[in-house]
């Protein structure tokens, strides 16, 4: 749970050149909130003892839980601005861009025709808003690619585990992973939605920006990555920060127990 917090005697070579450098890349982790693996560290620290240009000082500090450190008490951002959070929903609700002449790639017309004839909109808006949305398909899978399985059990558990706490809960499940049993087992606890399509992510996201995503919690381990080509690039801090703060991750241990944990800085 260590970051470390460097500090410099610089010298007057190409200072200007390595403030910005530094001040780009510590901007990129805040926004995404990437944790360096320890391999990466070392092999920074290292670097920096043997810099030819600076004299640096290594410092070891923690990161308390409202994002304190502890070194230089300085205070991770909290939360995102609702001018941001609005334009991000407006943005999944109703794309004005055209994804082609961005990102090469025509997506976002395919993609919102499909949501549009596979009736999810309706469904939403009949259905919503929603506390919780559930990604079936990712909270249901474990194993590696070679050795992918899917259980229901997990789909189920963790359904149960938030409509407990008296939230509205959306399931969006593909059609080849639930059985008919189990779909009329949980419409009476949450609403169900049985996806036939891949495009998993752009299902919650939808949902997830109809309900609010100011306060919406989005139950995955999917980092939605792919969907951020189909967003404006000056929406993409948004969105990463969103993707940080709202979604829910989830751990499945020895003991079959699936403990969720959510970022709060």
């Amino acid at each position: 749970m260590g970051d470390a917090a460097l500090k410099s005697n610089q010298n007057d070579v190409d200072g200007y050149h390595y403030d910005r450098m530094s001040q780009k890349v510590f901007h990129y982790l805040e926004h995404a909130g990437e944790r360096l693996p320890a391999n990466l560290l070392h092999v920074i620290h290292s670097r920096f003892n043997h810099d030819p240009v600076y004299n640096w000082t290594w410092k070891f500090c923690s990161v308390s839980e409202i994002g304190t450190c502890s070194n230089c008490r300085n205070q991770l951002t909290s939360g995102i601005l609702p001018s941001d959070i609005h334009q991000l929903e407006c943005e999944i609700i109703s794309p004005k861009h055209n994804f082609s002449e961005i990102h090469g790639k025509d997506l976002g017309k395919n993609i919102h025709k499909e949501l549009e004839d596979y009736h999810f909109k309706k469904f939403v808006k009949e259905r919503g808003p929603f506390d919780v949305i559930i990604d079936g398909m990712n909270v249901g899978s474990y194993g590696s690619t070679s050795r992918f399985k899917f259980t229901q059990d997990l789909v189920e558990e963790t359904v149960h585990h938030f409509a407990s706490q008296q939230k509205k809960v959306l399931l969006i499940i593909r059609n080849e992973m639930i059985t008919e049993d189990l779909h009329t087992k949980l419409e009476n606890v949450c609403a169900v939605f049985i996806n036939n399509f891949k495009n998993d992510d752009l299902y919650f996201l939808y949902a997830a920006a109809f309900s609010g995503m100011q306060q919406v919690e989005v139950i995955t381990n999917d980092k939605l990555r792919d969907h951020r080509l189909l967003l404006p690039t000056k929406l993409w801090w948004t969105f990463l920060r969103w993707t940080r703060l709202n979604c829910v991750r989830f751990k499945v241990n020895d003991k079959g127990k699936t403990p969720f944990f959510q970022a709060k800085v």
